[in-house]
């Protein structure tokens, strides 16, 4: 296993995302310092920063980018797949195509969470399935072209209504059936949605190939209750050797929260 942490590139503009800012250069210099094999890139719009600039400070860093996050796509833009307003669907699955293209340069995968929109009251559920389906579809075979991977989050019920648990996330996956469509597990997520975290993880296990880790009041991993030496157990008996990425409160401060997430699962996942 090897260790990410969530970056805004330069067009995220909210203060209270849950990912470092800051000037990219200087991000990419500490990352590095603290043992960083990798990070995790939060997108909104990359027709918005120099894509050039970012691929070659990443290079040059020698990090990896193991996945792109669209979070803030639906979270500042308000785009997703279900929107029932038909232009804004296009434009998600068009930003979605955008994302993809980018992703391409690290081979990253990119992740669709709260992009991919909530059921409504205004719309019936069914014709809201069919719009999620075509936004996937459409993004899953746009990504195969670049040989991207599109990874699925199931999201808290205090969020969305779409696709709240591990099991559920699995499910759509079989349903979607696609080489390259699988998983992403949260631990914020799975601590409250799922009866066990461990189990969701042997259950998911053929699925999943990108972690998001928090402890359970979404701060650094070990300044919460969740039980992490238990956690990477599990993760190395279902043989998982993907990337464990932090998205997390930037508390007390961004230097802090990473210094924090590194020393703590270092020593864990190195022993």
């Amino acid at each position: 296993m090897k260790l990410s942490y969530m970056v805004a590139t330069p067009e995220i503009e909210s203060s209270s995302v849950l990912a470092y800012k800051g000037e990219f250069k200087q991000i990419l210099q500490k990352m590095a310092k603290w043992g960083y094999q990798g990070i995790e890139l939060m997108v909104k719009n990359p027709r918005k920063f120099d894509q050039a600039k970012i691929v070659q400070l990443i290079r040059r860093y020698n990090l990896e980018v193991p996945a792109v996050c669209t979070g803030e796509v639906f979270g500042e833009d308000g785009l997703s797949f279900m929107d029932v307003d038909e232009a804004i669907r296009k434009l998600a699955i068009q930003r979605t195509k955008e994302i993809i293209e980018f992703a391409a340069y690290f081979e990253a995968q990119v992740n669709i969470g709260r992009l991919r929109g909530h059921f409504t009251k205004e719309v019936e559920r069914d014709r809201l399935l069919d719009y999620a389906l075509f936004g996937f579809d459409e993004s899953i075979t746009y990504a195969e072209k670049y040989n991207v991977r599109i990874i699925l989050e199931p999201i808290t019920s205090t969020i969305t209504n779409f696709i709240n648990t591990t099991k559920e996330g699995i499910q759509f996956v079989q349903k979607i059936n696609r080489k390259n469509f699988g998983l992403m597990l949260d631990l914020f997520h799975m601590n409250i949605e799922d009866s066990s975290i461990y189990a969701s993880f042997i259950e998911a296990r053929k699925y999943a190939s990108h972690i998001h880790v928090c402890d359970n009041n979404r701060l650094a991993p070990g300044w919460g209750h969740l039980n992490f030496p238990e956690i990477i157990q599990v993760l190395r008996a279902v043989r998982y050797h993907g990337f464990l990425s932090a998205e997390i409160l930037q508390i007390p401060s961004q230097v802090r929260a990473a210094e924090q997430t590194s020393k703590y699962l270092s020593a864990l996942i190195n022993i």
